[in-house]
């Protein structure tokens, strides 16, 4: 669903850069889709942060994310540039690592294109449209909802933190009458029983409630993954 709803944006933002650039200044054979599809998705996955806004940083793009890097980059307001500090002594031929930020796995997958080992994953996201959300939403708040957030709005529930989407969410449902933690409550519901149902999901929910059988309070789904598929394919 979000993949589609990505490519329908490019699609659309090609659209109107075509229609409405004049044909002599993109150059012989105007705009090909593909390569414009590429250079969005490369500014998407190698933008940094800065104060200047988004910049791409040649070569510290090329680092990779590791849950225990060995270095970190940081805006020096001196130089006015990106600065690459290591963090521990750095053998030659070792990989440079940074971190990408403390991102979940669903995050990681669709900016980046990779996910880390259950275990080393920081956080837990559940990525929703504002639509979906309206489909809960009392009628009542329903005006300043919409009014809040532009179309394709994604809002992030993670599990350590309370996402800026999410606090405008909650502060569009108050301001359209409504109990804004009484209305996350119920969409967080919707969501779970959507998992409930979901086969794909079965394994991953069977090796979690496995593991919760010797600690009530783990989140440890992996632990008792190899377990279950295990006994998956003996039943089999």
């Amino acid at each position: 669903e979000h993949a589609k709803t990505m490519a329908g944006d490019a699609v659309a933002i090609h659209a109107s850069i075509v229609e409405g650039v004049c044909p002599d200044l993109l150059g012989v054979g105007g705009m090909d889709a593909g390569l414009f599809l590429q250079a969005r998705l490369v500014l998407l996955s190698r933008e940094f942060g800065t104060p200047h806004d988004s910049a791409l940083v040649p070569i510290v793009d090329c680092c990779n994310h590791s849950a225990d890097p060995n270095a970190k980059q940081t805006w020096d307001l001196v130089e006015d540039a990106m600065i690459v500090k290591a963090l521990r002594v750095i053998e030659p031929g070792q990989e440079v690592c940074i971190s990408y930020g403390p991102l979940s796995n669903p995050v990681l997958f669709r900016t980046y294109g990779f996910t880390m080992a259950g275990c080393e994953e920081p956080t837990w996201t559940c990525a929703c449209t504002v639509e979906a959300m309206l489909e809960v939403i009392p009628k009542a708040a329903v005006e300043s909802f919409s009014a809040a957030f532009p179309p394709l709005t994604e809002v992030h529930l993670d599990a350590d933190r309370l996402s800026g989407m999410l606090a405008k969410a909650l502060d569009a449902c108050e301001a359209g009458g409504e109990d804004g933690p009484a209305f996350l409550r119920s969409f967080c519901m919707q969501r779970i029983a959507e998992f409930e149902r979901s086969e794909s999901l079965q394994p991953a929910l069977q090796a979690l409630a496995q593991a919760r059988e010797a600690d009530p309070r783990s989140h440890a789904w992996w632990s008792a993954e190899a377990e279950v598929a295990a006994s998956s394919d003996r039943e089999s």
